[in-house]
């Protein structure tokens, strides 16, 4: 089509007005799934309100890595370390993650005190009626816990003020610094050197 011309024939009809959709049902469905849940909580008995028990991991980057936060779940070594297997882990409220690895064994130490804990102050009330009396236990006197459960805190101690030593006056961070690098960088130099002279003193 050349020129700026009328257009031959317009196809505006596309019944939109069919097409529309509405959503007068929303109210009663957000009811709806308040119910089930209810009922959910009801049929899986007394359980924190919050959801499972969480990890202390690190923040990512050298800006943030002193905070402490709460992680996805606890790593599969994590849990065997506090005694656990990962399946009876779930059962009694820890969150798994099976993506996340141990970086360092501070980490690791960390989270198993946080599982031993835990263990030590919950009580696992079996859903069957027989075990639970052979058991002797209950779910009467028992009450759901409605806050986060061990929450992370990053307040720290603060050092009484003190002065300053004549051995921190003298020493100088920078060269602490240089002398560590250079000593990283020639390692593999230095080692080689090392084992050329104790072949020859053995020769």
């Amino acid at each position: 089509m050349k020129h700026n011309n009328q257009l031959a024939s317009v196809h505006l009809r596309k019944h939109w007005q069919g097409r529309v959709k509405t959503w007068f049902n929303q109210p009663a469905r957000k009811w709806r799934r308040h119910v089930n849940r209810v009922k959910k909580s009801k049929k899986l008995g007394l359980r924190p309100a919050q959801g499972s028990l969480k990890p202390a991991v690190s923040c990512p980057t050298r800006r943030y890595n002193f905070k402490l936060r709460e992680g996805r779940g606890f790593t599969r070594a994590e849990i065997l370390a506090a005694g656990l297997t990962p399946l009876y882990a779930r059962a009694i409220g820890i969150a798994l993650d099976k993506r996340r690895t141990n970086k360092s064994q501070e980490g690791l130490d960390r989270n198993k005190e946080r599982l031993k804990e835990y263990l030590a102050h919950v009580t696992v009330i079996p859903m069957n009626k027989e075990k639970r009396e052979k058991k002797g236990l209950s779910f009467e006197g028992h009450v759901q816990h409605k806050g986060k459960i061990m929450p992370i805190s990053n307040k720290g101690v603060a050092e009484a003020p003190r002065l300053v030593t004549d051995e921190e006056k003298k020493f100088v961070a920078y060269q602490a610094l240089r002398r560590a690098r250079a000593d990283a960088r020639l390692f593999g130099r230095r080692e080689k050197k090392r084992k050329e002279k104790e072949e020859a003193s053995k020769a």
